[in-house]
C-alpha cells in the first residue's frame, strides 16, 4: 500500500447540543467515481454536474442543496454510516450535514469554522425528514 493513500478521517462534527461536538469516521468520496457507478440518483446529476463546474451549492434550490448534502453524508460517513446515525438519533442537523458536505469538498481544512463557531453558533434547525430521502 502506498504511504499517505489512508482514506478514512476521524472529525468533529457539532453535536445536537450547543457547543458539543460528536465523532465520526469519514472519507472523502469522488463526485465522478459516484457517477460512474451510477450511483447519483438521475435527478441530483445535473446538480452534481453544476457543482463539479464549480458553482457554489448556495446557487441551488434549496431541495436539490438537501438531496446533495445527504447523498454525499451516505457516500462519505462510515462510522457511523448516515443511515445508521439516522437510526440511533432520529436524523442530522443542518450544521453536521453542512459539515460533512464541507469536508467532502475541502478536506479537514473545511471544517475550522465548524470547530470555532460551535460554540456560539446557533442551530439552523434540524432538516426534517432526511432519513426517509430517497438515495
Amino acid at each position: 500500500m502506498l504511504s499517505g493513500c489512508e482514506n478514512h478521517f476521524t472529525i468533529s462534527i457539532p453535536a445536537w447540543d450547543d457547543g458539543e461536538t460528536v465523532e465520526i469516521k469519514v472519507r472523502r468520496p469522488s463526485l465522478l467515481t459516484m457517477a460512474a457507478a451510477g450511483e447519483i440518483p438521475n435527478e441530483l446529476v445535473g446538480t452534481a454536474q453544476r457543482i463539479f463546474g464549480g458553482e457554489p451549492p448556495t446557487a441551488l434550490p434549496l431541495e436539490r442543496m438537501g438531496q446533495l448534502m445527504i447523498m454525499m453524508a451516505r457516500a462519505a460517513m462510515v462510522e457511523p454510516t448516515y443511515d445508521q446515525m439516522c437510526e440511533s438519533c432520529g436524523s442530522m442537523t443542518d450544521m453536521q450535514l453542512a459539515a460533512v458536505y464541507s469536508f467532502t469538498q475541502a478536506g479537514v481544512r473545511a471544517l475550522l469554522p465548524f470547530r470555532d463557531g460551535a460554540a456560539g453558533a446557533e442551530s439552523a434547525g434540524d432538516v426534517q425528514e432526511v432519513c426517509g430521502t430517497p438515495q
